[in-house]
């Protein structure tokens, strides 16, 4: 799974790619997941995650949200069961007694060991714009920049006669220019990020 499909970049750039699964856009929507999630901080695909902890305080806020399942707690080499903590989907996890928050028993380092199932199972509406947005114009401008004229310092037009109309073609820095997240698409990853938790 990705952040967006193949189809959703067809769309935005009103073509169909000749293979059923087109290489060229798998990476670029490879690509366009990577500055998506460099700016959220995080990966944001459901996947499975280890995460180890001091054992500060009862609660700790795993990394990888929505936190879909808990597959094991182990502290200092000993297995929790189910009843012996309390966690939520925006990553809290609490070890409990009878539902009360409890120490962890142990003051070792890093001896809380959390596996679990994070990220989105279902990508967000917004995720896959942005996606497919980011790879549509990666395709756009790798297109346009393959159309250059060898050479092309940037003029392509002057208009004469008391005009002073200049065109500009397109040149390898505007291209690029096109890749990446807009200030808009930076606002709705922003959305993402994992807050500092205060505990």
């Amino acid at each position: 799974m990705a952040l967006c499909t193949q189809t959703q970049v067809e769309q935005r750039l009103h073509i169909n790619f000749t293979d059923d699964t087109d290489p060229v856009a798998a990476e670029l929507i490879a690509a366009a997941q990577g500055h998506i999630e460099r700016a959220a901080g995080r990966p944001l695909e459901a996947a499975a995650h280890t995460e180890t902890f001091d054992p500060l305080i009862a609660t700790v806020w795993l990394t990888h949200t929505p936190v879909n399942s808990i597959t094991s707690v182990t502290v200092d080499g000993t297995a929790l069961t189910s009843a012996d903590y309390t966690w939520t989907e925006n990553g809290r996890l609490t070890r409990t007694t009878s539902s009360t928050p409890r120490n962890w028993g142990t003051r070792k380092q890093q001896s809380v060991v959390i596996v679990y199932n994070g990220g989105y199972t279902t990508v967000p509406y917004d995720l896959q714009d942005v996606c497919a947005n980011v790879a549509a114009r990666a395709f756009a401008a790798g297109a346009a920049y393959a159309s250059l004229p060898a050479g092309s310092e940037g003029i392509k037009q002057i208009m004469l006669a008391g005009s002073d109309s200049v065109t500009y073609q397109d040149t390898t820095a505007t291209m690029t220019a096109a890749v990446g997240l807009t200030d808009i698409e930076l606002d709705v990853v922003a959305y993402y990020r994992n807050p500092d938790v205060m505990t």
